[in-house]
């Protein structure tokens, strides 16, 4: 044997090793990163739920703070009373319906649209027309207790 040949022996293992190494501390961190980026996109979207349900609900509140005049008493029941919509940035629509026996149902429906979520939160509550003492022929909205609103479905 030379001398040349003696510097050759077993194969060595540091190179394989240190391979397999690198590739799990890779593979961990892409997986931490991957937890982190969804965990981000979750909070994001439970930022815009919790958004979408304030808005709902002012809506809500300002649907029946909504004041009809007499009239409203004679039309038939199914007749949708008072209608508003805004568009921007999302939109919401707020609908009072006439039913039988001076009772209205108030229908509020939230929707959005943002990059990557997407979001509809509807509210309907079940009221009566009430007149307003010292107006002279106002109705105001009173809602019918227990449960004041309901999420739709």
């Amino acid at each position: 044997m030379s001398r040349a040949d003696a510097g050759r022996g077993q194969p060595g293992f540091a190179l394989p090793l240190a391979i397999i190494v690198l590739v799990a501390l890779s593979l961990a961190a892409a997986l931490l990163m991957d937890g982190a980026v969804a965990s981000f996109r979750e909070a994001g979207a439970d930022l815009q739920l919790a958004r979408m349900n304030a808005l709902a609900e002012s809506a809500l509140v300002a649907g029946l703070d909504a004041r009809l005049d007499t009239a409203a008493l004679a039309v038939s029941p199914g007749t949708v009373l008072r209608t508003s919509r805004t568009l921007v940035p999302d939109s919401v629509s707020n609908t009072i319906q006439m039913l039988a026996s001076h009772n209205v149902r108030v229908v509020v429906s939230v929707r959005s649209v943002a990059p990557a979520i997407r979001l509809s939160i509807g509210r309907v509550v079940y009221a009566r027309l009430e007149p307003v003492p010292d107006t002279g022929g106002e109705l105001r909205i009173a809602v019918i207790r227990p449960a004041w609103w309901v999420p739709i479905p």
